[in-house]
């Protein structure tokens, strides 16, 4: 994890897809790569099909700090299939 924690700049693509809740092991991990990039200023981008909100009911201090982080920075992308270029 220290490879992530430490990175110039880190990318963590479809945050939380695959499982309808994540692990309680999964958001001690997470935490600690965000609360670690936080604290020391360090870039964090995101992609997820989850919104902040949503993120804040796994866990509200995850969600929180990523919200802060990014606040100036978030694109919202809504739609439904038609926006999926596999699906054209």
């Amino acid at each position: 994890m220290n490879v992530y924690r430490n990175c110039e700049v880190l990318y963590i693509d479809d945050m939380f897809k695959g499982r309808k809740e994540p692990t309680t092991f999964q958001l001690e991990q997470l935490f600690g790569l965000v609360n670690h990039r936080y604290l020391n200023n360090k870039p964090l981008l995101i992609s997820s099909e989850k919104s902040i909100s949503q993120i804040c009911e796994f866990d509200e201090a995850i969600g929180s700090r990523i919200n802060e982080m990014c606040r100036n920075y978030r694109v919202i992308l809504s739609g439904s299939q038609e926006l999926n270029y596999r699906l054209k």
